[in-house]
């Protein structure tokens, strides 16, 4: 029996139903409207982080909870991340309650922190969201590590360095693309508008997507995990053993190591985290409709690409030689 990684009809309703609150409120108190639009983007952001531990930095939390607790106030962007983090534990029964409780503190903390963060670093918001990454998010994290969860401080600590890089990436491209849009969206008392909707929605299917191609490679994984298991003696490993037998390549999701299923995914997103580095060197910010726009031109070419390795070399031989 596959292991269910995600609740995907509890999840799917519930979304339909904020969906339906955010028309509803759309008409009667923007704001309202807003904050349930946020909430649906970051809800599905933890999505994908909830199906394997290589994934925990893909959310935008961080990012609207920073927003928020400039705009509203730190304990209300505390309490946003807190509730969005344990609320979507729900939909992800395999996630580590610890890591989700763990998680949702340090994301509290982290929303309490940053109008401090926002004045030592003389309101400069990029440098603010990597304080709280750094400060409100991991070290907290850690602390609690350290006080609850000693013996998983050198794991915990080895994914955070891990997670570091994706964290600069993401965070760095989120403030660059999208900082001034949300910030227009704030001072201008949170009303909601079709692109902001048509954007949250297009990253809602994206998430859906990603999630699903990572959920069918963790099945795998876990299938293949039970089965040795099932052939192999159990031994108690030592805490080392533990930590490195974590990074073997044999249990990386099947995303990571190479599976022709998984290579359009694989180039589109090297393709794009090149194009986004290359948009914050030049200091260039795209548009939401230019964002949509290069996507889609993307897919088309990686599409094209794949399509032209298969009459070049033929299909079988294509897959054997992708690299």
């Amino acid at each position: 029996m596959a292991i269910t990684f995600i609740r995907w009809k509890p999840l799917i309703t519930t979304t339909i139903v904020m969906y339906i609150l955010v028309l509803l409120f759309w008409a009667i108190y923007q704001p309202i409207a807003t904050i349930l639009l946020i909430s649906i983007l970051c809800l599905w952001s933890r999505v994908p982080a909830m199906v394997s531990w290589f994934t925990k930095d893909t959310d935008v939390i961080d990012f609207f909870t920073v927003f928020i607790a400039l705009n509203v106030g730190g304990l209300w962007g505390g309490v946003f991340a807190w509730t969005v983090f344990m609320f979507s534990r729900f939909f992800g029964p395999v996630e580590d309650f610890e890591y989700t409780i763990k998680d949702a503190n340090a994301f509290f903390i982290g929303g309490l922190l940053t109008p401090f963060f926002f004045t030592i670093t003389g309101g400069n918001l990029l440098l603010t969201i990597y304080f709280f990454t750094i400060f409100g998010r991991y070290a907290v994290y850690l602390f609690q590590d350290l006080v609850f969860t000693p013996a998983k401080i050198i794991l915990d600590a080895g994914l955070i360095l891990v997670g570091i890089p994706i964290a600069y990436f993401s965070n760095t491209f989120l403030v660059t693309a999208f900082g001034d849009t949300l910030n227009d969206i704030f001072r201008t008392g949170m009303k909601v508008n079709i692109g902001l909707f048509l954007t949250v929605t297009g990253l809602v299917l994206f998430f859906f997507i990603i999630t699903r191609f990572i959920e069918k490679g963790e099945q795998k994984i876990q299938s293949k995990v039970k089965y040795e298991k099932a052939l192999k003696p159990h031994f108690i490993q030592e805490p080392h053993e533990v930590f490195f037998s974590y990074f073997n390549l044999d249990h990386l999701p099947a995303l990571i190591t190479g599976s022709f299923r998984y290579f359009k995914l694989k180039l589109f997103l090297v393709t794009f985290s090149l194009m986004a580095a290359a948009f914050i060197y030049y200091e260039y910010v795209p548009k939401w409709y230019e964002v949509i726009f290069l996507v889609f031109i993307l897919f088309i070419a990686i599409n094209i690409l794949v399509y032209l390795s298969y009459l070049l070399l033929g299909k079988d031989e294509a897959k054997q030689n992708m690299k």
